[in-house]
């Protein structure tokens, strides 16, 4: 059961038609109509919001990297999971502060990221070490140099080079 405050609903969608309305509190199931409508409006809110997120110079100012499948990247900061999703929190199993309305929320905002960057063709990561609160943004750029072909017969040996 999610519940979320009646005012941060109506302020979604304008004019609600929650029948369970209790101290300013709205009840509904993940799969009822009135989440439907405000799962849409949750969406709509943040691909406006990605799209107004300057990428050119997230790419721009991005670090090539070498990823562990020996291909390049060019990876960008994003900030921290405190400051962009929805709910500003980190999932781990011994916290007990997410409540239903935070993670329908969340799924959602990383969802619409996920798709918006497919049409720039990058995807998202969150950073596995230190807090892991970091997200990150990258681009596959190819396959890395192969320095092992000394072989002096610049022939190509069917690796891709980033010039």
């Amino acid at each position: 059961m999610i519940e979320v405050s009646f005012s941060e609903v109506y302020n979604l969608l304008a004019a609600p038609k929650a029948t369970d309305l209790d101290d300013g509190v709205v009840r509904f199931d993940e799969d009822s109509d009135i989440a439907d409508t405000i799962g849409a409006a949750l969406e709509r809110r943040y691909r406006e919001e990605f799209r107004s997120w300057n990428w050119d110079l997230a790419r721009t100012s991005a670090e090539e990297v070498e990823g562990d499948d020996g291909d390049r990247y060019a990876v960008a900061y994003l900030g921290s999971v405190f400051n962009l999703t929805p709910s500003g929190k980190v999932y781990a199993f011994w916290t007990t502060n997410q409540t239903a309305w935070d993670v329908f929320r969340d799924c959602i905002w990383w969802e619409v990221l996920e798709a918006h960057l497919e049409t720039l063709g990058a995807f998202v990561f969150t950073d596995d070490c230190g807090d892991g609160d970091g997200v990150r943004v990258a681009w596959h750029l190819g396959r890395a140099d192969d320095d092992d072909d000394d072989d002096g017969d610049d022939d190509d040996d069917g690796e891709v080079r980033l010039d």
